[in-house]
């Protein structure tokens, strides 16, 4: 707080200016207490807050237990409509139906997939 405030010059000494430090240290105590007091209350109301949330989760219902695994069935389910969305989206589903390469060894398209 002292750095907000403006230096004081030193080669100028006399009665004034030791009341005025005096008077800066006051307003310096002065405003550290108020800060002080902010800061504490603050805090005091955050931690009522955290101690009405606790409450609040401790009057809450339980929840119901979730299944660490689906059961095969929905796992297989899953399964087939990934596989069917998969193929949607292929645009060479019948490579493996043929056996011609894409290209011939002069680099030549061999066949062509629609």
């Amino acid at each position: 707080m002292r750095s907000l405030l403006p230096t004081k010059n030193p080669t100028v000494s006399s009665p004034t200016s030791n009341t005025l430090d005096d008077e800066q240290d006051e307003v310096i105590r002065e405003a550290a207490l108020l800060l002080l007091r902010l800061l504490f209350v603050q805090c005091q109301t955050q931690l009522e807050s955290l101690s009405q949330e606790l409450e609040i989760l401790k009057s809450m219902p339980a929840l119901p237990p979730t299944h660490a695994r689906p059961l095969p069935a929905e796992e297989e389910r899953r399964r087939k409509e990934k596989e069917l969305d998969d193929q949607m989206w292929k645009l060479d589903l019948n490579a493996n139906a043929n056996d011609v390469p894409l290209l011939d060894s002069s680099g030549k398209v061999g066949r062509v997939s629609i």
